[in-house]
């Protein structure tokens, strides 16, 4: 995973407060003329929320440079045809980054939503003794008078011991992270610590059922930590927090517990922790379980259609929205699209219907659509590529259902061919009850 590579990220501090400071970054790279370059940096390490730092457009002749902010010292990172181009920064700091030649990244790759780019440290430019660009791209893991570095290494190292099985679960979880800082922005640290408490609440689960009962039933989160507590690996109420917040997050993607009980803990830590990173993580789990779940506003997007009128979310407010993400040159989504269009033809008061084409090419687009009999609006993807991503697009076709208001009312829906007639005839039934 591209998110995963050997970088250094470190400590940051615990408190509640998180100060920004400046970066600013600068190049010269002809063969990115004309492109934008958007640097980011991982907001956190469990949800991997990327933060923009700095936007720098290319010019003709290849230069670029711009400044922002960033409220901890780590990676950043820009991705760019086919490549994942980082380095590490220190607030306050100036970069000179050297690029790889570019590469455009085809047509079909675009298109895939699983596709990783080619993760590649960037060169920089510095006079800094110690610089961690260098000790990273040297790669030694020797005494270098770096506190920092050298904690990337110790975490490299146990990571190495537990996937050599040289140490188990229980003896990493005590030699690397009981009576440890905890290192919120150091790589190697959260890998290791995404490793080993990655299943924690799978385990607790298999050999305590109370823990169901807590989640489920909405105890709260004193009592999830005191059941937890049970653990003597849990000296420090940092790693605790920190191991909740992993579990409850990865849970949500699971049928073990209820998602009530895991989105209340995860806004009780939002609102009670003393930890500014834990505050942090929380919001940007709320934010992204949230993001596509029935009741909250799905993420917005300007898209264009096939007579190149853009075409805003919000626009589409007043009646439901039926959602459709797929390719269009395919038998069964035309075998969908001849069912829609006798439902569209009898629902069409109450329901609206946008589909959002990954076709690689917009003009066949606008052909098809030009020779077929559907009314409804065809967007291509092409103008926000990022779009696929945001609805966590897996698989398609995929459908969602929008209620008028602009909320999700099926995260996913069913396709034509199902029973989504019986949602349409209820929507219409509603609005002739008003």
């Amino acid at each position: 995973m591209i998110a995963r590579i050997a970088c250094l990220i470190f400590f940051h501090g615990a408190s509640l407060i998180a100060f920004a400071q400046t970066i600013s970054i600068q190049g010269v790279a002809p063969g990115y003329a004309g492109t934008t370059l958007r640097f980011c940096t991982y907001g956190d390490y469990i949800t991997y929320t990327e933060d923009n730092v700095v936007q720098c457009d290319v010019d003709a002749t290849g230069k670029f440079s711009g400044s922002g902010d960033i409220t901890h010292e780590g990676m950043v990172f820009a991705r760019s045809g086919i490549y994942f181009i980082y380095f590490y920064a220190v607030p306050n700091g100036t970069y000179t980054l050297h690029l790889p030649p570019y590469e455009t990244k085809s047509l079909a790759d675009s298109l895939n939503p699983f596709y990783e780019e080619l993760p590649i440290h960037a060169g920089v430019h510095t006079t800094a003794e110690g610089d961690i660009n260098r000790l990273m791209l040297e790669g030694d893991c020797k005494p270098a008078g770096n506190d920092e570095y050298e904690a990337y290494c110790r975490y490299r190292g146990g990571m190495a011991k537990y996937q050599s099985v040289r140490q188990k679960v229980r003896a990493v979880s005590v030699n690397y992270f009981r009576d440890q800082p905890v290192l919120y922005y150091n790589e190697a640290y959260m890998d290791l610590f995404n490793q080993i408490y990655g299943r924690y609440f799978e385990f607790a689960h298999r050999q305590y059922a109370r823990l169901s009962a807590i989640i489920n039933q909405q105890e709260g989160l004193a009592a999830l930590k005191t059941f937890l507590l049970r653990d003597s690996t849990f000296h420090d109420n940092a790693l605790l927090e920190l191991v909740i917040l992993k579990n409850l997050y990865d849970n949500f993607y699971t049928k073990i517990f209820q998602h009530e009980g895991l989105l209340s803990l995860v806004k009780e830590i939002e609102a009670t922790t003393s930890y500014y990173e834990h505050k942090n993580i929380a919001g940007n789990i709320i934010r992204r379980v949230t993001l596509l779940m029935p009741g909250y506003a799905p993420p917005p997007f300007a898209l264009y259609d096939t007579e190149g009128n853009l075409h805003h979310l919000d626009g589409f407010k007043g009646k439901a929205l039926y959602l459709i993400f797929c390719k269009v040159f395919n038998y069964s989504i035309i075998n969908a699209f001849e069912r829609l269009f006798t439902l569209y033809n009898v629902y069409r008061d109450v329901v609206d219907i946008a589909v959002i084409s990954v076709d690689e090419d917009a003009a066949q687009l606008k052909a098809f659509r030009d020779s077929e009999r559907y009314h409804w609006r065809f967007l291509h993807y092409s103008h926000n590529p990022d779009v696929l991503k945001q609805y966590d697009i897996k698989a398609l076709p995929t459908y969602f259902l929008l209620d008028k208001e602009g909320k999700l009312l099926l995260s996913p829906a069913p396709s034509p061919l199902g029973n989504i007639e019986d949602v349409f005839m209820r929507l219409r039934d509603e609005a002739n009850r008003q």
